[in-house]
């Protein structure tokens, strides 16, 4: 990217903003995800994938404001979803 090749020119972020038409926010965000991360493409997200799509979890939604006296117990056994869910997740979804 320009930036950081103006930037390796020791040119300020203000002037650099200037020649690319971008903001000096952007020119220092840029600056500093290589100087972190060594590169301005975006890593991967840590943490678990949802087991659950948001499909299935909409559903489980709907149902629960439709019957909304059923307890966590009563919307997993009825909730038709293919992988194995604990009670636990029911409850946070709800």
């Amino acid at each position: 990217m320009l930036a950081l090749f103006f930037n390796k020119i020791f040119m300020k972020s203000k002037t650099i903003a200037k020649h690319l038409n971008i903001s000096r926010c952007a020119v220092q965000n840029i600056i500093k995800k290589v100087k972190e991360d060594g590169t301005i493409e975006n890593l991967p997200k840590i943490g678990h994938p949802r087991m659950n799509s948001e499909r299935t979890v909409r559903s489980l939604i709907r149902d629960a404001k439709i019957n909304p006296k059923k307890t966590a117990a009563e919307l997993l056994k009825d909730w038709k979803s293919s992988l194995p869910t604990s009670i636990s997740t029911v409850k946070r979804v709800q």
